[in-house]
């Protein structure tokens, strides 16, 4: 009960204001809120390659003043009342919980309900969200732009395909050298990745974790992703 307080809590857009300053203010935050100035909000379940998709936008397109990284459904309300373009990217639900576990030391039932309350905000509103797969955010990027092009109507300097390994790189960079935290680098690790493996058997435990499973289906679905 105390974990779903906490994330209906944080889904509050008056709280989560006040939360996302002092964290920006005091402990070197990265809540980057919709604002009147606000062009695109790009968000998702935390280790869900939010910093990896920020970062190669703003490669190809510099001028974008973009809301990112709050995580939150409230961030998403502020963007739907203000006609904000909406990007979420959604991971499946094993790998990223598993992942924002390992690492942010998160505790394992209030990861399960945030990725839960999360993606049924977006579900709820998916047909005014681009819905990014994880894996074409990774794999595809080249392809991930041009539909981000084509959802925002903006002249998107993109990158050809030859030089698409070029502005990876570049990404990587930018991502290592704003991190100060190195076990919180949002890039893969050999040693998170054994880490999460031995924390994947609690979570599929959980009984809440079917209620993730159930709204990754519903969004795959709905975007005919095989």
């Amino acid at each position: 009960m105390f974990q779903t307080i906490k994330v209906l809590l944080k889904s509050n857009e008056f709280i989560y204001s006040i939360y996302s300053s002092y964290k920006n203010n005091f402990q070197n935050g990265k809540y980057n809120i919709v604002n009147k100035r606000t062009d695109i909000c790009i968000e998702a379940y935390p280790s869900s390659a939010n910093t990896f998709l920020q970062y190669l936008v703003k490669e190809n397109y510099n001028g974008l003043n973009i809301a990112h990284h709050s995580h939150s459904i409230p961030n998403l309300k502020k963007a739907i009342r203000k006609k904000v373009p909406m990007i979420v990217i959604i991971r499946k639900p094993k790998d990223a919980i598993s992942s924002r576990i390992t690492r942010f030391s998160t505790n394992t039932r209030y990861a399960i309900l945030e990725y839960k309350y999360f993606y049924e905000f977006v579900y709820k509103h998916k047909e005014d969200i681009l819905v990014l797969n994880f894996e074409d955010v990774i794999k595809q990027p080249l392809k991930v732009l041009k539909d981000i092009r084509d959802y925002v109507n903006f002249d998107m300097n993109l990158n050809s395909v030859d030089n698409i390994n070029v502005v990876i790189e570049n990404v990587q960079k930018r991502i290592i050298e704003d991190e100060k935290d190195t076990e919180k680098l949002a890039l893969p690790s050999d040693l998170r990745e054994e880490k999460k493996q031995l924390v994947k058997s609690n979570i599929v435990e959980d009984k809440k974790f079917i209620d993730c499973e159930k709204v990754y289906k519903k969004l795959v679905s709905y975007n005919n992703w095989l």
